[in-house]
């Protein structure tokens, strides 16, 4: 059976608030591979390609409610000048009925940040990782 997303935290080694954000979605991208067409004129049949051994490691997309008495500590990191930082990102999920979680880490810098405030709708905030490193998995434990 399928786990619900409820409990899933963040930590980034490059700003401690950041496990204080109040999630309401995680997005990672997924890894890709490129593949490079080396189809020619002399091709037949099918196309030919090379797959890449380059890992495109993709960004994880954050989505949070912005709470006004705490703004000055959830002013995100990309305003920083010293903004283009590699940490290492930590998303930790929970298993409710068993009580274990499952980690999900790989290095990153924050590269987008973006905040909507709606008349009578709560504020909230976007931000996008840029993820750096080959993402590693854990099972529950």
């Amino acid at each position: 059976m399928a786990d619900l997303g409820t409990g899933a935290t963040l930590a980034w080694t490059q700003d401690a608030t950041v496990a204080s954000w109040d999630i309401t979605n995680l997005d990672w991208s997924g890894a890709s591979r490129e593949s490079v067409d080396t189809s020619h004129m002399g091709t037949t049949i099918a196309k030919t390609s090379i797959v890449s051994t380059l890992l495109e490691p993709g960004e994880l997309s954050v989505d949070l409610l912005v709470t006004t008495t705490n703004y000055g500590t959830q002013v995100p990191w990309i305003f920083n000048a010293s903004g283009n930082a590699q940490g290492t990102i930590t998303v930790t999920m929970v298993d409710q009925a068993n009580a274990t979680n499952a980690e999900w880490i790989s290095s990153g810098a924050m590269t987008a940040w973006s905040q909507t405030a709606p008349m009578e709708g709560v504020i909230t905030a976007n931000v996008t990782f840029k993820l750096t490193g080959v993402p590693t998995m854990s099972d529950s434990a």
